[in-house]
């Protein structure tokens, strides 16, 4: 439970957490761009 709360301790290089968050941001971003057209076309389906 505690890493729900943010009570985790990371012991590794700083460069390597620097990558490693640069990387899923890239990647949460590249799927928000084919994921967010389906939501809007979903959202506009369904007020109509």
């Amino acid at each position: 439970m505690d890493t729900m709360r943010g009570n985790t301790i990371f012991v590794m290089p700083a460069l390597i957490l620097i990558v490693l968050k640069l990387f899923i941001n890239m990647m949460l971003w590249c799927f928000a761009l084919f994921v967010a057209p389906i939501g809007i076309f979903f959202l506009n389906r369904r007020i109509r």
